[in-house]
């Protein structure tokens, strides 16, 4: 492209040259010498700086074109990066539930195996705790018959009678006599509402009632 350019430029000044009729003196020679030279050294720096110019511009292209695929990559990478995200979230939600049901599910049996054992070693001691807290062991005992019936024998009595923890509560709560006749001979329970709680009272009764069992 440089030797295009410099032939182009110089064409008209040697054709100029050459048409000249006059015999051509050292002078007018050195001249002619030194305006091609002036003129190739022009001609040799615009070539020079269009190609840097060339050269500025495609790399300014290059560049562009690099950002923007520097700029496409990278919000593709977020979006990836946000659905992962995204679905990593949801899993560990669904794992999460998922413990959490099995978790629930060992503690709900647990604390039903834990309140049976609980049930099975405590009543006995805890019954006899609250029985002596309201006042019933003054005329109750488990094995034998003090003022009233042994709480084995009403115990025995019961088991089958799927109404009798209703009767026996209302019993104690508002007290009477007649059914252990042959063993307080006439002697009446007196009422233990509201002196004892109505839950106790249930709490009591059950514990008799299960002595049987």
């Amino acid at each position: 492209m440089k030797r295009l350019v410099i032939a182009l430029f110089l064409a008209p000044l040697l054709l100029t040259a050459c048409g000249k009729d006059e015999p051509t003196t050292e002078s007018s020679q050195a001249s002619t010498d030194t305006t091609i030279d002036e003129t190739l050294e022009q001609s040799t720096t615009k070539v020079l700086e269009q190609t840097e110019q060339e050269k500025r511009e495609s790399a300014a292209t290059t560049a562009e074109e690099v950002t923007q695929d520097t700029e496409l990559s990278a919000a593709e990478v977020t979006e990836k990066a946000i659905v992962s995200t995204a679905e990593m979230k949801e899993n560990i939600a669904e794992q999460a539930d998922e413990i959490k049901e099995t978790v629930t599910g060992v503690a709900e049996e647990g604390a039903e195996s834990s309140t049976v054992a609980v049930t099975a070693t405590m009543d006995r001691e805890s019954g006899i705790a609250l029985a002596k807290k309201s006042g019933c062991l003054a005329c109750h005992s488990i094995e034998n018959k003090v003022v009233g019936p042994a709480w084995n024998d009403v115990s025995a009595r019961y088991k089958d009678d799927a109404g009798a923890k209703a009767q026996l509560v209302e019993k104690v709560k508002k007290g009477g006599k007649g059914n252990w006749t042959e063993v307080t001979n006439g002697v009446p329970m007196p009422p233990y509402s509201p002196r004892v709680s109505d839950k106790d009272i249930e709490t009591l009764v059950g514990f008799v009632l299960s002595l049987a069992k």
